[in-house]
């Protein structure tokens, strides 16, 4: 099954101090998801790694604002 980037989920979070960071998770064609985490710049996205995950689990959500 192909999925596309709509299956995408996406986690951000402002730290206290420091850039704003995400973490995305991409769905993969064989299986599982790939996380890309990734800083703000301050004009942009800037990519600092990923690894690929077997799965993910969202707990909670309607605390989250």
């Amino acid at each position: 099954m192909t999925r596309d980037h709509s299956d995408t989920v996406m986690v951000q979070r402002e730290p206290l101090r420091g850039p704003a960071q995400r973490d995305r998770y991409e769905p993969r064609d064989e299986g599982g998801w790939r996380r890309i985490e990734e800083r703000w710049t301050g004009c942009q996205w800037a990519y600092v790694g990923s690894e690929i995950v077997d799965s993910i689990d969202i707990e909670g959500t309607e605390a989250l604002a």
